[in-house]
């Protein structure tokens, strides 16, 4: 070949390789740019929704610490110093109160005369006002929280939150919350938000609770127009300008437990367009490199690409007048891996014709090992082919075959064959995919769930023809599903039961408590020992918990190998029994322990236990005897010994003996054994 047609065969590859370089990069970048456009809207869009997560999450701290002081004004509302009239005791309590909660405490009449005020030493004048909360509160009996505003006696922005309560001779009074800014500032500082994000809390006269930046230059403020004209409903978002007078962009939240609030929280505009400005100045200077980079390739590479593309097509000629080729490299590597595989061609048709057949045989096995048949549906003559494992699923003898498919419904089970009928109607109507999971009967009786996935394939005029697919066994899987949703009610069972539990402890446990304290601690003992009852349980995966175990968990924090003894068979509490007797072993170990023989360094307790045989029922009889420990007093009627008494002949129907022997405690415990012991398999 001379070198003049070559160079001009390599000019003209250089000119097409610069024009396809062109026609493959501007497209691209327009496309960059579309895409950076969209990304830009969709970033922009996902700020709206970060921001309106944020505030839904700012709003949710700022709802749990106002339920937490609702929880402690309506505890205090029902002190009975106040329905007893002893208000220097409520004044006392209300003080020890306020140095937990940083918050002033009061308690008003009717007129809005405060009876108590935590901000004045006792027996000083107290002021008299009611505000609009008080007004609320009083005529719906219920907690209020107010909006600022301007306290009278301090003389500084306050929020209130007023609470009915029953004083004296029946008269309705209020106890009253005084809450500061600062404790709303301090639930927004908390939520740790970045230095150009602002979280603000609004009241329902648009007035500035807190604010997470310049909080004391902004508090009371009124918030801004756009804010006003915005912020209506239950929440949104909108782009405006902060008090500051910078574009944003915000989203607000209303209040669940102040239901006047909104908290609102606002991103920086420029905060949001700066990585979108940095990403398009990146994509133009990486387009003008890459635009240079190609034009200079290009025409390097042209001239490789002319000299392996006049070899290649010498090949192509020798390999079409039936000659073998030699594997000689060429330079460039894809020409070389077409050279290759020009030279093995023939060798490949023979070795892919056997593969082909290894493949069938494959294939097979797979559908063997997964449990599926294959199936042809001629909807033109309504013949069915079936492999041979599709006629194993479907218990039919594979000759003769084709079936027509009208043979194959009375295999259905009664209860899919309608259903099955309309789903293949519809199908073939809308030209869909088919799947459908469905019940066969087996001649022996036996039931199988068979699922069946197709696709349709149309004639030359496009008109539905066949249908080919598969049938899978999914008896397994549905019998499984089915064990899950027993599982499931189960668990929905129990969890509804401890759930009734712990709000009956919760409720009964206000019996005898004499502080706020007291009763947090009673509660969270009592759920505790719950809580271990259901920890045995499930290590034993819900069969029972050993009795011995059980008493040995709960008498842990106090006994010791000397002031405890422990003596029985070995006997399995149900679940149900485990859970009654863990509560009234607790408040027996509770009531040692505080008052009895675990509280002194010399007392005894000896727990035995044993069936009883005999008349049924046959009986599990359980004795506690405390001894050396301090004299028992006069027993009280508390929650405690409530559930000593009450619990297990109402739950298990049992019997208690509870007596406060001058040596010590002693109770009796007797449960049918059909009802406490375990059923093990």
């Amino acid at each position: 070949m001379s070198s003049g047609p070559l160079e001009n065969r390599a000019r003209s590859a250089r000119s097409q390789l610069i024009l396809i370089a062109l026609g493959l990069l501007l497209p691209a970048f327009a496309y960059s740019g579309f895409l950076i456009a969209n990304f830009a809207s969709a970033e922009r869009v996902r700020y709206r929704q970060q921001v309106l997560d944020v505030a839904r999450r700012t709003a949710a701290a700022v709802d749990r610490e106002l339920a937490k002081d609702r929880q402690v004004v309506q505890v205090l509302a029902t002190s009975p110093y106040l329905r007893e009239g002893q208000l220097q005791k409520f004044y006392e309590q209300a003080a020890a109160a306020k140095r937990i909660i940083k918050a002033e405490i009061f308690v008003k009449d009717e007129t809005g005369q405060h009876l108590v005020n935590t901000r004045f030493k006792w027996g000083e004048s107290l002021p008299a006002a009611l505000t609009l909360a008080d007004r609320h509160a009083l005529q719906t009996g219920e907690t209020t929280t107010s909006d600022l505003f301007t306290s009278a006696t301090a003389n500084i922005p306050v929020i209130g939150m007023s609470t009915p309560s029953r004083l004296t001779g029946d008269k309705i009074g209020l106890v009253v919350l005084g809450l500061t800014p600062e404790r709303m500032l301090e639930v927004l500082r908390l939520q740790l938000l970045p230095g150009e994000w602002t979280a603000t809390i609004i009241d329902g006269n648009d007035t500035i609770i807190a604010r997470s930046r310049l909080h004391e230059q902004f508090v009371g403020k009124i918030a801004t127009a756009n804010w006003r004209q915005n912020a209506k409903g239950i929440e949104g978002q909108w782009s405006g300008s902060s008090l500051e007078r910078t574009p944003v962009i915000s989203a607000y939240v209303r209040s669940q437990q102040a239901s006047s609030w909104r908290i609102a929280v606002g991103i920086p505009q420029a905060t949001l367009e700066a990585p979108l400005r940095r990403s398009l100045m990146s994509l133009v200077l990486l387009g003008l490199a890459m635009l240079a980079g190609a034009l200079l390739t290009a025409g390097w590479y042209a001239r490789r690409l002319t000299r392996g593309l006049s070899r290649l097509a010498d090949d192509a000629r020798l390999i079409g007048a039936g000659q073998m080729l030699s594997a000689s490299p060429a330079s460039i590597r894809e020409i070389d891996a077409v050279t290759q595989a020009l030279a093995k061609a023939s060798v490949d048709l023979d070795e892919r014709s056997k593969a082909l057949q290894l493949n069938e045989q494959r294939l097979r096995l797979a559908l063997e090992a997964g449990k599926m048949g294959a199936w042809d549906w001629d909807l033109t003559t309504g013949e069915v082919m079936l492999d041979e494992f599709g006629c194993k699923l479907w218990n039919v003898d594979p000759k003769p075959m084709p079936r027509q498919v009208g043979e194959f419904f009375p295999l259905v089970d009664s209860r899919d064959v309608q259903t099955l009928k309309s789903t293949l109607a519809q199908v073939i109507e809308r030209r869909q995919s088919y799947h459908h999971d469905f019940r066969v009967r087996h001649g022996n009786g036996e039931v199988r769930w068979l699922t069946g996935r197709g696709l349709l394939l149309g004639d030359a005029d496009g008109k539905p023809a066949r249908m080919i697919g598969m049938n899978f066994d999914i008896t397994e899987s549905k019998r499984v599903d089915e064990r899950q949703k027993l599982l499931v009610r189960e668990l929905d069972h129990r969890v509804k039961n401890t759930l009734a539990s712990v709000v009956t402890i919760i409720q009964r446990s206000r019996e005898g408590a004499t502080s706020i304290d007291d009763l947090m601690r009673a509660i969270e003992d009592r759920i505790q020992a719950l809580a271990q009852a259901h920890s045995l349980l499930s290590r034993s995966g819900w069969k029972g918990v050993a009795l011995a175990e059980l008493i040995k968990g709960e008498l842990e924090p106090y006994a010791t190998a000397a002031n405890a003894s422990l003596e029985g068979p070995g006997i399995v509490l149900a679940p149900e029994a485990t859970e009654v007797v863990t509560m009234v072993l607790h408040e027996l170990v509770t009531n040692a322990g505080k008052y009895g023989a675990l509280s002194t360094p010399g007392g005894r307790v000896s727990i035995r236990w044993d069936r009883c045989s005999g008349s049924p029922p046959s009986l599990l009889k359980m004795e506690w005897t405390e001894t050396g420990g301090p004299p028992a007093g006069k027993p009280g009627s508390g929650y405690g010994l409530n559930v000593i008494r009450e619990l297990i002949p109402y739950e298990l129907k049992g019997t208690v003996n509870l007596e406060f022997r001058p040596e010590g405690a002693f109770c009796r415990i007797t449960i049918p054994l059909g009802r406490a012991e375990a059923a093990l398999q």
